[in-house]
């Protein structure tokens, strides 16, 4: 008997069976189940009236591998209408690290030295919490520039993190309670706004602007961001002390 006596070949094609196709696909949905989607992260909106303060937080929808660190830069769209006023790190960084305030925008950098701190399979994980001023009636996003986001392996997350940006809504008339300046270290006298700007260019307070006043700005320039009310202070009216207000009462002279 040949070969093809015992097996003869019928030309027709055998269906595979029912259970053969479930267990493939029961294997291909579950390597598809180990594909990570990706992350969002969402800053908080806020309504806030004309001086008024209130916080948003920055938030990280999920981390399947866990969270090291990040770095980021939190930015106000128009700072005319609000500022950071101050930054809460997250309770799991045990490292963190965040620029001057009150500013138009900020950088911000935390990490965690276990990988406890923040596990595999994190979800709703908190970045930070921002305190938000309104300045003047507007509407301005609040916004995250990502430079890092790593997780507990030194992978990043950014190629696969959508952010979605916040909003910040101030409304009702400027505040307009009245702001007293304090006078600077070593000098007795107030600063004052002989030429009627509604700022002290005077900073020694000798009643006239002069190239002392500059020289006395730039000595105490971290003390008047700490204790002197922005408004006053800030010449070139960009919500923040920082060197163009030096520059600005320079150019007064």
């Amino acid at each position: 008997m040949t070969v093809s006596e015992r097996y003869p070949i019928t030309g027709r094609t055998r269906n595979p069976s029912p259970f053969l196709v479930l267990a493939i696909f029961l294997v291909l949905g579950g390597l598809a189940g180990t594909v990570s989607a990706a992350q969002q992260l969402t800053m908080g909106s806020a309504q806030i009236g004309s001086g008024d303060i209130q916080s948003v937080t920055l938030t990280l929808d999920k981390a399947d591998a866990g969270l090291s660190g990040y770095t980021f830069v939190v930015i106000i769209g128009d700072p005319a209408i609000a500022r950071i006023e101050s930054w809460t790190p997250p309770t799991w960084a045990d490292m963190t690290q965040n620029g001057t305030l009150p500013a138009a925008a900020m950088n911000a950098k935390a990490a965690a030295l276990t990988v406890t701190r923040v596990p595999a399979g994190s979800r709703n994980i908190p970045l930070g919490t921002a305190t938000i001023r309104g300045l003047s009636p507007g509407t301005t996003a609040i916004s995250v520039s990502l430079t890092r986001l790593e997780d507990n392996n030194g992978d990043e997350y950014i190629p696969s993190t959508t952010v979605a940006d916040g909003t910040i809504t101030v409304t009702g008339s400027p505040a307009t309670a009245t702001v007293t300046p304090l006078a600077l270290p070593g000098q007795a006298n107030l600063p004052e706004d002989p030429l009627g700007a509604g700022m002290d260019h005077d900073v020694n307070g000798d009643g006239s602007v002069s190239f002392s006043d500059v020289s006395l700005y730039f000595s105490n320039f971290e003390w008047i961001q700490a204790n002197e009310p922005v408004a006053l202070f800030d010449y070139n009216k960009n919500g923040i002390i920082d060197f163009g207000d030096i520059v600005a009462l320079n150019e007064m002279v």
